[in-house]
């Protein structure tokens, strides 16, 4: 009886300890204390948005009210099912790799996802002197109080050791980045690993092009670090009927060597079977030529800096006749970079119509995934990405239904005025949160911030609701507000967390007793 007794107080002792833990860990993640991209309960977490009173918009309660609509087939839904490659892309791939040893290509290729997984952008000559200076400063401070009592040979040998904290204490707080080289071996594990998320992430991207705007048939594409081809291939799925030349360029020609044998049939005795294929390592200079759609396509953080990135994006954006499309890993670095790029090429100098009206100084505008121009509202207050992930089949093993999901950031931008048909609906920004008769929904909106919209079952059309419980992150909603509550003085608006359940556990909210 005693044990039995000892051996529940223990267990209740240990439960004890382990929500004591779980609050804290809550409490510093609520704080914004701690980096949220490798905590898996950071995902249900985020800071408490405006709540906002919504109603479906005026231009869509018409099809919302027709009698054939149906929520999974709503206009506003850019979610699409698992992605696989092409079949006969993946029956080239098989004979590229078939005098290849698999094993251990498959091997080396997890090692280089691992790697451009926690892919940083190349620290700054200033921010870099910047880190030197504060870590000099704190380890000669930790060394004040004892330096007057050395005799000189002590202090050089003082020296030393802070020279070499120094040194340990930079190798581990700063990213040293280095640019990949690829040869042969290196290609191909690219090609393994990272070519079928890739694809699947284009395939996303220009889904919405098409989706938004079918009339949209473009001719020629100018693809930057373009790897294996992976957005040739994603662009021929929807618009083989109209293209007619491919720009590639890549700096590593064995990356080229690679993707165009897989576009002549696993095979360089063969024909290319796209038109107008031409792969050159360095961009053309000395040439205006326009394209109507420009892609750069997990490249930009393997520039050595940002001045190269602008200069680059720069000459990307002369070279787009009317979509540029920006596309990186949904990392916080990766949403950095795009966010970055964002800002470079709208601008922050406004200039005004003859009729009055604005526009940036470069004459364009987001055409996705924001519906604004706006700063943007998540790199301002939050730390999370701003990122969408879809689910795709990898390459290896041939013929396998495994499902992965590829997280990324991206930007589409388009050149001139916005147009006035387009709605500038809200994105959702997160899947909703789906309760009993209601649904939480976590909104990029018009006005430039992140707002949180409520459907309710009773309140609000039924399509409307039904359409909201179907959405997925990425897709918009054809809702707007109605009127905004004042924020001031409301607990509602302390940061918080939903009652959801985190890895089994249902949590309740800071501070609630």
């Amino acid at each position: 009886m005693n044990f039995g007794v000892g051996l529940r107080s223990q267990f209740q002792s240990e439960i004890s300890h382990w929500r004591l833990s779980t609050k804290f860990m809550i409490n510093r993640l609520a704080s914004k204390k701690w980096d949220l991209r490798h905590i898996t309960i950071a995902s249900c977490l985020h800071i408490q948005l405006k709540r906002v009173i919504v109603k479906e918009a005026d231009s869509m309660r018409e099809i919302l009210t027709s009698e054939g609509f149906k929520a999974r087939k709503s206009p506003t839904k850019l979610h699409i099912s698992k992605v696989s490659l092409p079949q006969h892309f993946l029956e080239y791939a098989k004979r590229i790799l078939q005098h290849e040893n698999i094993k251990h290509l498959d091997e080396e290729a997890e090692k280089l996802f691992a790697h451009l997984r926690f892919r940083q952008p190349p620290i700054e000559e200033d921010e870099y002197r910047q880190k030197v200076t504060q870590v000099e400063g704190k380890v000669k401070e930790q060394d004040n109080f004892i330096e007057p009592f050395l005799g000189k040979e002590q202090k050089e040998s003082l020296e030393k050791s802070q020279h070499n904290r120094i040194k340990t204490q930079l190798k581990r707080s700063i990213y040293h980045w280095n640019p990949i080289s690829f040869d042969h071996s290196k290609a191909l594990q690219y090609m393994i690993v990272r070519t079928p998320a890739e694809y699947a992430a284009l395939s996303r991207v220009f889904h919405e092009i098409v989706h938004r705007d079918p009339h949209f048939k473009p001719m020629t594409l100018f693809d930057f670090g373009s790897g294996i081809g992976s957005v040739v291939w994603a662009a021929q799925l929807v618009w083989s009927s109209s293209l007619i030349e491919h720009m590639c360029v890549d700096a590593s020609r064995e990356m080229n060597d690679i993707a165009e044998v897989l576009i002549k049939k696993g095979s360089a005795k063969h024909a290319p079977i796209f038109p107008g294929i031409y792969f050159r390592q360095f961009l053309p200079v000395g040439t205006d030529a326009e394209y109507d759609l420009t892609v750069s396509s997990y490249s930009l953080l393997e520039l050595p800096s940002a001045a190269s990135r602008m200069e680059i994006l720069d000459k990307l954006w002369k070279k787009t006749k009317k979509y540029l499309v920006l596309l990186e890993s949904g990392s916080n670095a990766g949403f950095q970079v795009v966010n970055e790029a964002r800002d470079f090429i709208l601008g922050t100098h406004i200039h005004k119509f003859d009729d009055g009206d604005e526009m940036r100084s470069r004459q364009g505008h987001a055409f996705a995934p924001c519906p604004h121009d706006f700063v943007c509202p998540r790199y301002i207050n939050d730390t999370t990405p701003c990122n969408f992930p879809v689910r795709y089949r990898p390459l290896l093993p041939f013929g396998n239904d495994i499902t992965k999901t590829e997280y990324f950031s991206f930007v589409i931008l388009r050149k001139g005025r916005r147009l006035e048909s387009d709605e500038q609906w809200p994105r959702l920004v997160r899947d909703p949160l789906l309760r009993g008769k209601h649904v939480i929904c976590r909104l990029c909106t018009k006005n430039g911030s992140l707002e949180e919209g409520v459907l309710t079952k009773g309140k609000h059309l039924r399509p409307l609701y039904a359409c909201a419980r179907r959405s997925h992150c990425g897709d918009l909603l054809p809702i707007e507000p109605v009127q905004c509550p004042d924020p001031t003085g409301s607990e509602e608006n302390e940061v918080r967390m939903d009652k959801e359940f985190v890895d089994g556990v249902k949590v309740r909210y800071i501070g609630e007793s």
